[in-house]
């Protein structure tokens, strides 16, 4: 032990190393310490970065100044949320596999959800795509929901069963003798999905400015091809890139330290815009296909 504080002072830059080797030759086998998935990543400075990744993320946010009853909530409760579930059985995936999947998908739009996985180019996740597509075909054509404010809710896996199938070993193989078992899972993948209210969606998309992915390339797209007039531009900057939603978020900021942003004000009109726009859509293409323009009701 002499030895080593000894060879702990020669090199201080070493300390750590030396003494969490001693440590584990002393510790008795089957227990271990903390594990540290960076170098010098202790719980305190853990701690410290989560809590400053949380304020930041609150600093995001801009609330009314003024408490309005006769206004909606900007986010429901979950007692109010209406989710549809939909399930798929016999996948041929692992428990492990499926929730690496569900760790992608959770919190994102559900065509966001699918563009990632169409993106993955994996073989294995044509299973989850299927229901995706599924829950998006079914909630704009039945339910008749606007496909960009559909959301996954939650996701979830149960365990199923196995098929066992005996296998052959071919003549190349020649440490295999005789046929093996096999066991290949068919388990169970369950996604609920929601329709998000226009006031929260106001506050996603203008104020805490989380763009889903798929939306931002659609308006990049039509701009490039020259689909919409130049001056949407204008219009699409609060959405566009990084750098135009950064000058939105802090001119919206500015506007609110100098008392000249009214949340409610601001919600309304946006609201009324989006859907004045949704219903020019339908309408249009209703006129392609030849139908009578939609009576609002």
């Amino acid at each position: 032990q002499a030895m080593i504080v000894l060879a702990a002072q020669r090199a201080p830059w070493r300390v750590g190393s030396i003494l969490e080797r001693v440590d584990a030759v002393s510790r008795p086998r089957g227990s271990r310490g903390f594990y540290f998935p960076r170098d010098r990543w202790f719980p305190w400075r853990q701690k410290k970065a989560h809590s400053r990744r949380a304020a930041l993320e609150r600093k995001r946010h801009i609330w009314p100044r003024y408490f309005d009853p006769d206004e909606d909530p900007i986010v429901f409760k979950h007692d109010n949320i209406v989710a549809h579930k939909f399930q798929k059985d016999c996948i041929p995936l692992s428990i492990k596999r499926m929730q690496d999947y569900t760790r992608l998908l959770k919190g994102r739009q559900l065509q966001d959800g699918i563009d990632w996985l169409a993106c993955l180019a994996r073989p294995s996740s044509q299973p989850i795509r299927d229901i995706l597509d599924q829950a998006m075909k079914e909630c704009t054509e039945v339910h008749g929901w606007d496909p960009a404010r559909i959301w996954i809710y939650r996701l979830g896996t149960a365990s199923g069963f196995y098929m066992r199938r005996v296998k052959f070993h071919t003549k190349r193989d020649a440490t295999a003798k005789g046929p093996s078992l096999e066991r290949n899972p068919r388990h169970k993948f369950m996604l609920w999905v929601r329709e998000m209210p226009l006031p929260e969606f106001f506050h996603r998309m203008y104020i805490y400015n989380k763009v889903p992915r798929s939306i931002r390339l659609d308006m990049r797209c039509a701009l490039v091809h020259k689909k919409v007039p130049r001056e949407m531009e204008k219009v699409w900057a609060p959405y566009l890139n990084s750098r135009s939603r950064f000058k939105h978020r802090h001119a919206l900021k500015w506007r609110d330290c100098t008392r000249d942003f009214d949340y409610y004000s601001e919600r309304r009109k946006w609201i009324d815009e989006y859907e004045y726009n949704r219903a020019r859509e339908e309408n249009e293409a209703r006129a392609a296909r030849g139908l009578p323009p939609k009576v609002a009701s």
